[in-house]
């Protein structure tokens, strides 16, 4: 496995200061990347650089914005297998994950591309009033300017897209920093979008750590930050950016109801996916799932059967379904919280043990609303099952969280779906599929601490643009 060099890039400028980070593969030793410690001069350099590339992005056409995010689609298709490995390689996500989320990059810059055409403002009938007549009112939308743009490791290439391509779409410039761990893929993606006719100045990436992320967020130039990633981290991020605006996606402890009148065969491969794909490191993993106690023994028998026979191993063997998670110290942390769930009572059905940074898939019962499995964000391949009785009891304790990213509900019933749809308090509602569902059309976003904003081709445009009313009196 070779080593490489990820440099800092200002306006297509690779520089580097001497000074790197190594990037070891998660489940091993073996350092895959040297990343370049980018300094407060690079930082500085990297948002004037955008700064003063605002005019020519502003005024590039719709059509050549749309064009270049259709190169940058094909270009991410052509290249799927070099940019999987990079991504297994530093993150450890299994391949035939790291390949969904380069489909899902690739969909998210296609939609996006396609929803520039959309991203209209509207008519005012001004003469509505009396001191109106005669006059011609509009609302346009118009560049916000420098996007911040900060993503995590769980999804480097995804997420990346998610922001840079809407920012594109709306004529903004955005200087990107990704997570250490997301540090390679995403040199690839900045130099994917160059390739796809994006002027060099309009894009930038930088690396480091909190002093380099302070920096960026709160100089005065730019006007957007656009973080996916903690919730302590957006928290410290809210509160030395004061009123600047801010786009926050920070996660949840994922919550699916599985109603009496459900149909059980067709939920469990779709729940299973959705609590141990991705080494459940997802913001929407499934982490809480409450089911009626009429199903609850079919449902818990049946999810066992499937976590037992799970494949862990290499991320880099496509028959591979677990890989690593991103430190021994996550898989550590997951389960001495299970370790004190069994001390409050719980039990343990399948899994609950780690072996260096991997961790089994778990199933855990006779939890208790207040452990730590289900009040705070595991981010591993663990779920907690709890029997209810009445569905609006299930719904309070899905609103008991404080995150509200999406949930979901199996049911047949078309009044209890809508009741949920009315009552849980979440930016999404999946019925009769899982929680981590989503498609690049529709926005995608939470309430409550799970953030603000929303990704999701127009949605995201809308984010990274200003409304303009103009009132013309002829």
């Amino acid at each position: 496995m070779s080593v490489r060099e990820v440099p800092t890039i200002i306006a297509g400028d690779r520089r580097s200061t001497g000074e790197f980070f190594e990037l070891t593969s998660p489940g091993s030793d073996t350092v895959v990347a040297k990343v370049n410690r980018s300094t407060l001069e690079d930082v500085d350099a990297a948002i004037e650089a955008a700064y003063q590339a605002r005019a020519t992005m502003a005024d590039m056409p719709v059509h050549q914005r749309q064009q270049i995010l259709r190169t940058a689609a094909a270009l991410l298709k052509s290249r799927i297998d070099p940019m999987a490995r990079a991504i297994v390689e530093e993150t450890g996500k299994t391949l035939k994950d790291a390949k969904g989320e380069l489909d899902r990059a690739w969909e998210a810059t296609s939609f996006t591309a396609d929803a520039c055409t959309q991203a209209t403002g509207e008519m005012i009938p001004a003469s509505t009033v009396r001191h109106g007549e005669g006059m011609l009112a509009f609302v346009m939308r118009v560049p916000v300017g420098v996007v911040v743009a900060i993503t995590p490791f769980n999804a480097p290439v995804s997420v990346g897209c998610h922001k840079i391509a809407p920012a594109i779409a709306g004529g903004n410039t955005v200087v990107l920093k990704p997570a250490p761990r997301g540090a390679t893929s995403s040199l690839q993606l900045v130099e994917l979008f160059y390739e796809a006719g994006l002027p060099e100045e309009a894009l930038s990436l930088v690396h480091g750590g909190a002093d380099v992320g302070s920096a960026l967020v709160t100089d005065a130039r730019v006007r957007l930050v656009n973080f996916t990633g903690g919730g302590r981290t957006a928290s410290a991020i809210s509160k030395e950016i004061g009123l600047k605006r801010s786009v926050m996606e920070l996660g949840g402890n994922g919550a699916v109801i599985i109603h009496s009148d459900a149909d059980i065969e067709a939920a469990i491969p779709t729940v299973a996916m959705a609590a141990f794909g991705l080494s459940g490191q997802s913001c929407v993993s499934l982490q809480r799932l409450l089911v009626h106690r009429q199903v609850y023994d079919q449902v818990v028998d049946k999810l066992v059967a499937v976590a037992e026979n799970l494949k862990l191993g290499d991320p880099l063997d496509p028959n591979t379904d677990i890989g690593p998670l991103v430190t021994e110290e996550d898989a550590i942390r997951i389960e001495n919280w299970t370790q004190m769930a069994v001390t409050g009572g719980a039990r343990v059905l399948t899994g609950g043990k780690h072996q260096g940074a991997f961790f089994q898939p778990t199933v855990v019962v006779d939890t208790k609303d207040d452990m730590q499995l289900n009040c705070n964000e595991v981010f591993g391949p663990l779920v907690t099952i709890s029997p209810y009785d009445d569905f609006d009891e299930a719904i309070d304790r899905v609103n008991k969280s404080p995150w509200g990213l999406q949930a979901g509900v199996f049911t047949r019933s078309l009044a209890l779906a809508i009741k949920a749809a009315r009552k849980i308090e979440v930016g999404g509602l999946m019925v009769n599929i899982p929680n981590r569902y989503r498609v690049e059309n529709q926005p995608y976003g939470g309430v409550k601490q799970s953030g603000w904003g929303r990704e999701g081709a127009k949605y995201a445009i809308e984010d990274m643009t200003d409304m303009r009313t103009v009132l013309i009196n002829p």
